[in-house]
């Protein structure tokens, strides 16, 4: 069975663009980024016990440890939601997964399509910062002014 963290994450990176050949276990996805880079990505209570409020994104080479490590609220990646026809809330609420009563969910907002592809642009940005590099020539056309001025100052 399914939890709700496995199947946002599995929602998020599991068509493996973003996180290459992803694992997921509980709330965490576990895969690739070239090399001996691994990532893992979780969700993460860093301020308050059982609200997931923030995904923690570790970059691993596989045989020296930890790279690099980044936390990233939830509401700074798509803000604070305004629930409709909601009084308690007049000022938006912090998105993040909570467990009550042996229940968990999203508290007050459930994150959208474009809610999920922000946080994917943000995670894409951030690991590839640690993949491989694949420089192409600068090519320059015989046309190009500055191939022109490069001729001329030589001369």
């Amino acid at each position: 069975m399914k939890t709700l963290f496995e199947q946002e994450l599995r929602d998020l990176f599991g068509d493996g663009t973003i996180v290459h050949k992803p694992i997921f276990i509980g709330r965490t996805c576990f895969g690739t980024l070239g090399g001996d880079l691994r990532v893992r990505i979780e969700f993460d209570d860093p301020a308050v016990l059982r609200n997931y409020d923030s995904l923690s994104v570790k970059v691993i080479n596989r045989l020296s440890g930890l790279v690099d490590h980044i936390d990233l609220p939830i509401v700074d990646l798509i803000g604070r939601k305004m629930i409709p026809d909601n009084p308690n809330f007049p000022d938006g609420v912090a998105p993040h997964i909570w467990i009550y009563n042996g229940t968990v969910e999203w508290y007050g907002y459930k994150p959208n399509a474009a809610d999920r592809a922000a946080i994917r642009s943000t995670v894409a940005q951030y690991l590839n910062m640690f993949r491989e590099p694949f420089l192409e020539p600068v090519k320059i056309h015989p046309s190009s002014p500055k191939r022109k001025q490069r001729d001329s100052i030589s001369r």
